[in-house]
């Protein structure tokens, strides 16, 4: 009974699960990590025992921010200079001087000449680091050396290898400025005489052929034309009270002024006053005959025969001195004049006479002056018309002599100015002498290598973390399953 209860075969052990070999890759990986690490530490302690130190030197230079320049003001014949500044940073960068010595100052012909003044090689000379500030006028620069000395020695002989350049290419500059100015001035020159020779010839030529000389010409004539108005004035005046006087005497005497004229005249005349004497005898014989004879008698027919005859003879006299034939109204005036027994009528004659002379005499003032008056006024008009052309002339010669004075003047004053392109350079900084290294940075390599080594570390560690935890993670596995067949059985 018993045996039957026992089972018939032994129960088989349960068999473990398969284990993976273990792998080599963390200890390749520590491995590599570990090669790495000390390769770069080994060339990060030879670059700092092997890479020599940089000495950086700095010099800083001044520009001047102006340059004087002459300006010529001409007013007639005086020249006046009036001096101004001009900065060559008060425009945009085309004219900032500065750009032009930076690239002077990185040009191949300042670079070996600095080099070949410390001795060695252009190549090993390196190039300056240039600084400009646009608030300011200042350059600085800064030269690299393997020592603090040689780094000075560099930073001098740039300053003077590029002051040299900047002498030199100031004076090529000025040289070729000086020979365009003076063609240019020649030109100048020759524009501004040929305009002044122009301008006065035609002034010549119009005073030559225009009666207008001068402007004061107008001037003076216009004065003379009205002294001649006032004159004509004045002759005027007088003209018509000689006249008015004259028509007063005509009215005392009953006679014209003509008449009067004509009896003063004729009194004058001796041939005509002994005519008249032989016509008042024969009148009076006449009359004394009539008064004992009867008319149409022998004896009144003969003393009226010689009556007409010395009528005739005296009209005859009166016609040829006075130039017209005088009337019986005139005889009987001048009879009456000469049978006068007062002086008063002889004088009021007189002075008839005397009024017409003046009165004659004032109208040919008059008509003289009235000539020169339409003959100044004419000339004033016509030189009227004349001063446009004269002043136009005028004025282009003074304004061709001030412009050839003022030209002759500023190229007296001006001299070629190169100083805005090339301002002289003043040194405010000496050429430093380094105390310290500029570079390089010897602890950067060791911040390397050192954050290299704790990322490499780190990434082992994190990677065993794993591998430890993927291990138990499989023990667990395989626990679990060697359970799981057992409660199967």
């Amino acid at each position: 009974m018993t045996d039957s209860l026992l089972p018939s075969t032994p129960l088989s052990e349960p068999v473990p699960a398969a284990r993976p070999k273990k792998s080599n890759l963390g200890r390749i990986l520590i491995g590599l990590g570990l090669l790495i690490n000390g390769a770069l530490w080994a060339a990060a302690i030879a670059y700092i025992k092997l890479t020599p130190s940089n000495y950086t030197s700095e010099f800083t230079i001044f520009l001047p921010a102006a340059s004087s320049s002459a300006n010529v003001n001409v007013s007639d014949t005086n020249a006046q200079v009036e001096g101004s500044n001009q900065s060559p940073y008060q425009t945009l960068i085309r004219v900032d001087p500065r750009q032009n010595y930076l690239f002077i100052a990185n040009s191949r012909t300042v670079l070996s000449a600095a080099a070949a003044a410390v001795q060695m090689p252009m190549e090993d000379f390196g190039t300056p680091l240039v600084g400009t500030n646009k608030n300011d006028t200042l350059m600085s620069f800064k030269i690299d050396g393997s020592s603090p000395a040689e780094a000075q020695r560099k930073a001098q002989a740039l300053y003077k290898a590029l002051v040299q350049q900047i002498d030199s290419l100031r004076e090529e500059m000025g040289q070729k400025e000086f020979q365009r100015q003076q063609s240019e001035n020649q030109l100048m020159l020759k524009d501004a005489q040929g305009k002044l020779e122009a301008a006065n010839k035609q002034l010549a030529i119009f005073k030559k052929q225009s009666p207008l000389r001068r402007s004061e010409q107008i001037g003076e004539l216009s004065g003379s034309l009205e002294s001649l108005r006032q004159e004509r004035e004045m002759a005027l005046a007088s003209l018509q009270q000689t006249s008015s006087r004259l028509q007063q005497l005509g009215a005392s005497l009953n006679i014209s002024v003509e008449q009067a004229s004509d009896i003063i005249t004729l009194q004058a005349d001796e041939i005509f006053l002994k005519q008249w004497a032989d016509y008042s005898a024969a009148s009076a014989n006449l009359s004394s005959l009539l008064a004992q004879w009867r008319p149409g008698s022998p004896q009144i027919e003969s003393a009226e025969a010689k009556l007409t005859t010395a009528r005739f003879a005296l009209q005859t006299r009166a016609t040829a001195v006075l130039g017209k034939q005088v009337g019986e109204e005139t005889l009987q005036q001048l009879n009456r004049s000469l049978n006068s027994s007062g002086g008063t009528r002889e004088s009021l004659f007189q002075d008839v006479v005397t009024l017409q002379a003046d009165q004659k005499g004032y109208a040919a003032k008059l008509k003289s002056l009235d000539e020169q008056i339409a003959q100044l006024d004419s000339q004033v008009k016509v030189l009227i018309q004349e001063q446009f052309t004269l002043t136009d002339l005028e004025r282009n010669a003074k304004v061709a002599d001030n412009y050839f004075t003022s030209t002759m003047a500023q190229l007296n004053l001006s001299k070629p100015e190169v100083a805005t392109s090339y301002p002289v350079v003043q040194l405010i900084a000496d050429p430093s002498l380094p105390a310290e290294s500029s570079g390089p940075d010897k602890k950067l390599p060791l911040l390397g290598a050192l954050a290299f080594t704790l990322l490499s570390v780190t990434g082992v560690a994190l990677f065993s973390w794993e591998r430890s935890l993927h291990k138990n993670n499989r023990i667990i596995e395989d626990s679990n399953s060697v359970v799981g067949q057992l409660g199967d059985e």
